[in-house]
């Protein structure tokens, strides 16, 4: 591992806990082509060792984007990747769609999303151990010639809801640090059909303006109540914030980890395969051996509360029988 990581050079913290964790296991990026693939992770984690490498994005496969990533991936001699096309972050199915991985890498996406918490809700569900993650932040103050913002910690900026005065502020502010406008990414509701990120398009919420700007507290506090336990982080520019996550434990473990085996990205369980992998019933039905199945695993289940309830009741019956022997006897 040690020569590997040495002729493949992390170029950022983001590979470097990619490199910790991917060794044999499956990976995904998600939304990774953007910007000319030039935050694609794919050929990272092929080079350190995953298992499978997997690139997820909402753009259909003849996107233009799309033929510039698997470029990247020729000139860097990539070739054992799979591709999952036109798949959408919002969607509830998600996990149906694309199956879980060990490591899931996700930045650049959030701030586009009108409603992050249901995205985030569903890419937790395609994780199984580690997540890297990324929101533009905004500073907990700003101060310039245009004014003064203050963002106290639990905030979340509504872009679309802001005043003139905000505006000004904010766009001076990324005026001066990285020369774009905030007009540009979050445009006011008044003209923004006219934009190149408008909010709406083709009838519905669009993704590619700016939605929301968190503070560091905020996001940190959303990947938390997303059930996971953060292990690393770092800032970039006083911009972004990239977060490392290890998912934490529920009470009801996956049913790759029930299995005893880490998920490889294939096709989700079916519900018939649910129950089976639970012992209700296997997975050929062509006989009624199921039901028996199935019955053998309700009375597994309920008898143990049968027996208690029951037990009780006996007892029951014979404190009320012995009571009323000694009411005799007395007699």
């Amino acid at each position: 591992m040690g020569s590997e990581l040495s002729r493949w050079a992390a170029k950022d913290q983001i590979d470097e806990w990619i490199a910790s964790v991917v060794a044999n296991q499956t990976f995904a990026d998600i939304g990774g082509i953007g910007v000319n693939s030039g935050n694609e992770r794919i050929t990272f984690a092929i080079q350190c060792g995953a298992k499978s490498a997997t690139m997820i994005d909402f753009r259909p496969a003849d996107y233009y984007e799309w033929d510039i990533f698997r470029r990247v991936c020729a000139q860097k001699e990539i070739s054992n990747y799979r591709e999952m096309a036109s798949i959408d972050i919002n969607d509830p199915q998600l996990y149906e769609k694309i199956g879980s991985y060990y490591v899931v890498h996700c930045t650049g996406v959030l701030y586009h999303m009108p409603s992050p918490l249901l995205a985030f809700e569903n890419l937790a569900t395609v994780v199984e151990k580690y997540l890297i993650v990324n929101t533009i932040t905004v500073p907990e103050r700003i101060e310039n010639k245009f004014g003064v913002l203050n963002f106290s910690e639990g905030i979340a900026v509504f872009l679309p809801g802001i005043g003139e005065y905000e505006r000004s502020i904010l766009r001076e502010h990324y005026q001066t640090k990285f020369g774009w406008s905030i007009d540009d990414v979050a445009p006011r509701l008044s003209n923004h059909e006219k934009t190149i990120m408008p909010w709406r398009e083709e009838g519905q919420l669009s993704c590619w303006p700016y939605w929301w700007l968190f503070t560091d507290s905020s996001f940190r506090s959303l990947v938390q109540v997303m059930g996971f336990q953060i292990l690393g982080e770092y800032k970039w520019e006083d911009h972004t914030l990239q977060i490392f996550a290890e998912k934490m434990r529920s009470s009801e473990q996956s049913l790759s980890e029930r299995e005893g085996r880490s998920g490889e990205g294939d096709s989700p369980s079916t519900g018939e395969e649910f129950w089976a992998r639970a012992g209700a019933y296997p997975r050929n039905r062509s006989s009624d051996s199921w039901r028996t199945s199935a019955y053998s695993t309700i009375r597994r289940l309920f008898l143990p509360c049968y027996r208690v309830a029951l037990d009780r009741k006996l007892n029951w019956v014979v404190s009320v029988k012995n009571r009323l022997k000694r009411v005799l006897l007395r007699k």
